[in-house]
């Protein structure tokens, strides 16, 4: 009979109270566990029942803390991203903007680079005038490092004579083209 008054005892003491908080744990929404608070059982908030509720309500309330921090940190992360992504958009269009300004100056120096080899081929001596000179037996090619190179030859008949003129301007380019 005492064994069943203990048993009674302390079910109703400790392990009634100890379930209730158990069932009252297990309602917490593990989404959003800082939004509940174990309450303690009555007339055990100075015992271990009342430690263990205020050790659970202290682990929430940090896990709510917690859960504020890391939205603020979210959110700055967000504004640091957005700003980036801002950032990295500018840059872009300055990119781009470059970009059409070298496709602008490569057609621009294309064109020159052209007109200069075609001048370069115009002073080079044509094969026609070569045959004119007579007893001259002759090969000549020239080919450019580049578009346009600064080598040059010539080959002139002047009061019955031969002259050859060779050149080679330092360098190859537009620049040593242009200066042949």
């Amino acid at each position: 009979s005492l064994t069943l008054i203990l048993f009674v005892v302390f079910q109703f003491l400790v392990n009634s109270p100890l379930a209730s908080m158990v069932c009252d744990l297990l309602q917490i929404d593990p989404i959003t566990p800082e939004k509940t608070q174990l309450k303690c059982p009555p007339r055990h908030d100075k015992d271990e029942l009342g430690r263990l509720a205020e050790a659970a309500n202290a682990l929430l309330h940090s896990i709510n803390e917690k859960a504020i921090a890391r939205e603020r940190i979210n959110e700055e992360l967000e504004e640091r991203v957005s700003l980036r992504t801002q950032e990295l958009s500018k840059a872009n269009e300055e990119i781009l903007a470059l970009n059409d300004m070298l496709k602008e100056e490569n057609l621009r120096m294309g064109a020159e680079l052209e007109i200069t080899r075609k001048i370069q081929q115009m002073v080079l001596p044509k094969p026609a005038e070569l045959e004119d000179i007579v007893d001259l037996d002759i090969a000549c090619f020239m080919q450019p490092a580049s578009e346009v190179g600064g080598d040059y030859y010539d080959i002139l008949r002047h009061d019955d004579r031969i002259k050859i003129g060779i050149g080679d301007v330092t360098g190859h380019g537009l620049e040593s083209g242009g200066l042949m």
